[in-house]
């Protein structure tokens, strides 16, 4: 069966949509430590053992990282059209992302008034009652994982052919899959989510470089929490 035969398209799309769903499911163990409050523990244990459960955090968040940048790693080795991976320094790289900055804080700022700040209010009582654990999350867990996953090996996965129509549908596909996993309902909150994945997609589909996605969401998350606290 050849690579351009229909039959071997459908199941390498099934395939990676599979191993894709799987990554999703590894994901979401960095964000056990703050769903503790469901398996029936108090917040007032939490608090007390805040400095516990961020180590526990970072300790999990090192395993999914190193799993997720292999897999992240060995994508670009064996199909990489688009030249993915470590790009020179140049002012226009830097200033998309100073741009694409500017426009998630914006969006963020928007995002704490009505009728959008219920995300705000989670964020405000996680830094209230566990504020260690987090800063952790906000700036070490959901970066690192979020960007590997949404951008680095998604984008690689679909739509992986450098022309212009696929560069759009891997932009547009890359901000819908982010929306939906962070809001399923259909809302201002989902448009919100949306609207972070398109401008973080764009960002590290312009530059090619995951670097720069990653500091512009650690910078991004750090303007949240700030302006939260």
């Amino acid at each position: 069966m050849t690579e351009d035969s229909l039959i071997y398209r459908f199941g390498e799309s099934v395939k990676r949509i599979f191993f894709f769903s799987v990554f999703f499911l590894i994901m979401g163990w960095y964000q056990a430590p703050a769903q503790l409050p469901e398996l029936g523990i108090t917040t007032p244990w939490m608090r007390d053992h805040d400095l516990g459960l961020a180590l526990a955090e970072l300790a999990i968040t090192a395993v999914i990282v190193t799993y997720f940048l292999n897999r992240y790693v060995s994508q670009l080795r064996q199909w990489n059209p688009k030249g993915f991976g470590r790009q020179p320094l140049s002012w226009r790289r830097l200033a998309v992302a100073g741009g694409g900055f500017l426009a998630l804080a914006g969006l963020v700022y928007l995002a704490t008034r009505p009728p959008l700040n219920g995300y705000a209010a989670v964020i405000r009582g996680q830094v209230h009652n566990i504020p260690i654990t987090t800063w952790v999350g906000q700036l070490v867990a959901a970066p690192l994982i979020e960007e590997l996953l949404y951008r680095g090996i998604f984008m690689n996965y679909f739509w992986n052919r450098d022309n212009p129509a696929f560069r759009v549908l891997t932009i547009l596909s890359s901000a819908v899959i982010f929306g939906l996993l962070h809001e399923f309902s259909w809302s201002l909150a989902l448009l919100f989510w949306c609207e972070v994945g398109f401008i973080q997609a764009g960002i590290y589909e312009y530059t090619r470089d995951l670097r720069y996605a990653w500091i512009v969401h650690i910078a991004i998350n750090f303007w949240v929490v700030w302006l939260l606290l």
